[in-house]
């Protein structure tokens, strides 16, 4: 606890993270809660979904630009390891969920199913995940932390009524495991693609891909070692070693 403390006295931008999250977590979590009563006041109820999507890529540029944070950091990263995983994942969901790959949907639910989940994508196992492991910098198996947290945060957002402890568990649980190949692969990429195949379709996938290279390319631009090509060859040769 003295070093979360101190973690935080030594970065202020922690606790706008903290901040930020409880923000995010309420809002969410209050939407979801009454989207039923929600449902009733119009073009409000169509709009709110977008304006919470949005938000959720507000801690990418705020971090980035103002606290000199760095994308890559954020799970933005193209390296062997997330290339591969993403494409047996979607061999996989080929294979066995042909009916999700096959799901019609008109381009305005396409491109707002890729916009809103790869934000989540982007606020949970990128921001929220990075923000844990700063903030428990210097403790034993950080990474678990990172997992564990960041799933439960996710899960306790989901407040839809009729979602039971035993749910709220197995729910928690199963997006504990959408968080492990960001500890696997250091990338959000294979979680981008699991969550749009598991909510969506195949198409919206790939819009969501395409937002991840989009990023990837203004990490790019500024200089970030965004992509590393050869990062299972040099552990080869290392181990060769």
């Amino acid at each position: 606890m003295k070093s979360l403390i101190a973690n935080i006295k030594s970065d202020r931008s922690l606790l706008i993270g903290i901040i930020y999250v409880i923000f995010i977590c309420s809002l969410g979590g209050s939407v979801n809660y009454y989207n039923e009563e929600l449902a009733d006041l119009g073009w409000i109820s169509t709009l709110l979904p977008y304006v919470i999507w949005t938000i959720l890529y507000l801690p990418l540029v705020y971090f980035v630009v103002k606290e000199r944070w760095n994308i890559k950091d954020f799970g933005f990263k193209l390296n062997i390891e997330s290339i591969i995983l993403s494409i047996i994942i979607i061999l996989f969901f080929a294979f066995f969920k042909t009916e999700t790959i096959k799901n019609n949907l008109s381009f305005t639910k396409i491109i707002s199913e890729a916009f809103a989940r790869t934000g989540e994508e982007v606020f949970f196992r990128g921001f929220v995940y990075l923000l844990i492991i700063k903030l428990f910098s210097g403790k034993k198996h950080i990474s678990v932390w990172a997992i564990i947290l960041s799933s439960i945060i996710f899960a306790v957002i989901h407040t839809q009524p009729g979602r039971e402890f035993a749910g709220l568990s197995l729910f928690i649980a199963v997006v504990g495991l959408l968080a492990i190949p960001r500890w696997l692969t250091n990338s959000i990429l294979p979680c981008v693609v699991i969550h749009l195949l598991m909510n969506s379709s195949l198409i919206t996938a790939i819009i969501g891909i395409m937002i991840f290279l989009i990023i990837i390319f203004i990490g790019l631009i500024r200089g970030e070692n965004v992509i590393e090509l050869t990062s299972i060859s040099k552990k080869v040769n290392e181990c060769g070693k």
